[in-house]
């Protein structure tokens, strides 16, 4: 009894458990089938799906502004001088990293912020007015007027009106050259510092020899220099009869006053086969006679210093530019002379010497 009885209990349970593992298992295979979700391999949209805020843009910057230098060169100015400092101050301004710009006129609303440095040549006349409307710039000028420096103005004094000192050494350099001191001075007559010019050319000769007697004849009455005043400058019949008085009292060398130069006059002298002595720059054909020039020194390197000021932020001061024999010929004037002449200049400018032309006396 015992023994039937649990092998039915047996048989009951092992027949219960499969009916329940099938009715299970039906279960599980009717219900909804559940699809794969597709996913996008690429980093973008990875980074979207990560966040929704935009990338940054970059910001707009504002243009930087060269800072300008400025030369202000007035229609009267001189062209040579003109020629000569426009090299020099292209290669200062890039160095300083400026760039330059050339004007012949400027106002004061032009001195915008970026105009960092102004240099100016003559005739330009409202330097100080300039200076005072924008004292963030700085100012060199180039004057012959007697312009005063200021904290952001500095001054560069040309002696090229100073025609007396002119004639002086003139007529010390062409007595310093002539045989028994026959040199000339051609004017223009009406020139209201003719009488200036002639007695500091008269003095310069007496400062080199005294009474300057010739030794041998001819003998002008008036002695040497021979001086010429020209009705007409522009007349070529007035330089032939100048020409033919030079020659009759034997002149060799002369010099030719501003007021009475002219290309053409210049080769008239050379062709009568003078030496001369001028302001300037010798006109082409005419270089063989020409001894030398007298006129400013080079400016150049008074400019270097001061732009070193004006661009140091040092207050504005005044440089002094004196009279200096430019265009030399070697083969007319020997390095001695030359250097005695020099000498010359240099006492002159140091006040050591009186030329005696506004009181008509001898030094």
């Amino acid at each position: 009894m015992d023994i039937f009885v649990a092998k039915r209990l047996l048989g009951q349970a092992l027949i219960g458990g499969l009916l329940m593992a099938l009715v299970g298992f039906g279960l599980f295979a009717c219900g909804p089938v559940v699809q794969p979700t597709a996913i996008d391999p690429s980093p973008t949209a990875a980074v979207l799906a990560a966040t929704d805020t935009p990338a940054p843009q970059p910001k707009p910057t504002p243009t930087s502004i060269t800072p300008l230098a400025i030369l202000l060169a007035p229609s009267g100015a001189e062209p040579a001088l003109v020629e000569a400092l426009l090299p020099a101050l292209e290669a200062r301004a890039s160095q300083a990293g400026m760039r330059l710009e050339s004007r012949q006129a400027l106002s004061p609303g032009e001195l915008l912020p970026e105009v960092r440095l102004v240099v100016s040549l003559p005739p330009a006349a409202n330097l100080a007015e300039l200076a005072a409307a924008a004292p963030q710039t700085q100012f060199i000028a180039l004057s012959s007027s007697g312009l005063q420096a200021a904290e952001n103005l500095s001054v560069i004094q040309l002696p090229g009106n100073d025609v007396e000192q002119s004639a002086f050494i003139a007529g010390y350099l062409a007595g310093a050259l002539a045989e028994d001191w026959r040199i000339g001075l051609l004017l223009a007559q009406g020139d209201p510092q003719s009488a200036a010019l002639r007695t500091a050319y008269d003095n310069g000769l007496a400062f080199l020899c005294g009474l300057c007697l010739p030794v041998y004849p001819p003998f002008p009455l008036s002695g040497y220099p021979i001086v010429i005043e020209l009705a007409d400058p522009a007349d070529q019949g007035a330089w032939e009869v100048a020409i033919g008085e030079l020659r009759t009292w034997d002149v060799q060398v002369v010099y030719v006053a501003a007021s009475a130069a002219s290309p053409a006059l210049y080769q008239a002298l050379a062709q009568a086969d003078f030496q001369m002595i001028g302001i300037g720059a010798p006109p082409q054909g005419v270089q063989a006679h020409w001894v030398a020039s007298l006129g400013g020194q080079d400016v150049i390197p008074i400019l270097d210093q001061a732009w070193d000021t004006a661009t140091n932020g040092q207050p504005g001061r005044s440089y002094q530019a004196g009279l200096a024999l430019t265009h030399i010929n070697p083969e007319l004037l020997s390095p001695g002379r030359q250097q005695w002449v020099e000498q010359m200049l240099a006492d002159l400018a140091a006040g050591y010497i009186d030329i005696g032309a506004a009181t008509g006396a001898q030094p």
